[in-house]
């Protein structure tokens, strides 16, 4: 959710502009704050032990994470370059919705097994999302721009850990839910992700000080494989 695009594709950004990103996006995520609240009483009701545990703690990430989101919104100053290429701009927007509307079609499988391995990975992503989105800070960005450079909290090991927290979440919604559909959308999303992650990284190395040393010794996704 930060930058997206190669320099060719690029335009600068005027100081005085308005922010879209930022009068679209905070009402939607607010809505979809509001709709994670209510549901949590749903969420949690019938559910006793690790299941209720669970349950609570996937709500409580995902109150967290809209908050952060909100957060660097109503934070964040004027981009330094955006992007023009419209194909670009479609795989954010794709790839962005995608982990939003996924949970919302998720229901317990009626394993026992299937659902507490959904469950850890949907917590692991989620927590790895929200460590990201505290190191992103105002950094933020669903159309490509380019602003900082962030490499704190789980940048330190990986340039997109944001990407990777949202795979790892949507892929224990597709467990859960164990459908050719659902697992066909996660394996749509890792290709989205993985161009953004290539584009953005083209963006960044032209635009932003400081990037090109640190793609040099910092993993893409997983430290030491790729």
């Amino acid at each position: 959710m930060t930058v997206l695009v190669a320099t060719r594709r690029t335009a600068r950004v005027p100081a005085t502009q308005v922010d879209v990103g930022r009068l679209v996006l905070v009402p939607l995520f607010t809505g979809l704050l509001v709709i994670v609240v209510l549901a949590i009483p749903h969420a949690v009701a019938g559910k006793h032990g690790f299941a209720a545990a669970v349950a609570i703690a996937t709500s409580g990430l995902t109150v967290a994470f809209y908050l952060l989101i909100l957060w660097g919104y109503l934070r964040r100053g004027p981009a330094s370059a955006t992007a023009t290429s419209w194909v670009v701009r479609t795989a954010a927007v794709v790839a962005t919705c995608l982990p939003l509307v996924l949970p919302l079609l998720a229901r317990p499988s009626g394993s026992v097994r299937l659902d507490a391995t959904a469950g850890a990975l949907m917590l692991a992503g989620l927590t790895v999302s929200v460590l990201a989105l505290r190191a992103l800070d105002d950094n933020l960005s669903v159309v490509p721009q380019a602003r900082g450079l962030a490499v704190g909290g789980p940048y330190r090991w990986v340039r997109h850990p944001l990407y990777v927290g949202e795979l790892v979440t949507v892929l224990g919604i597709a467990v859960r839910e164990m459908r050719p559909a659902a697992l066909a959308l996660w394996v749509v999303l890792v290709a989205l992700q993985v161009y953004r992650a290539r584009a953005e990284e083209g963006l960044l190395g032209d635009v932003v000080p400081g990037y090109r040393a640190y793609r040099v010794t910092t993993a893409r996704f997983v430290p030491g494989v790729y």
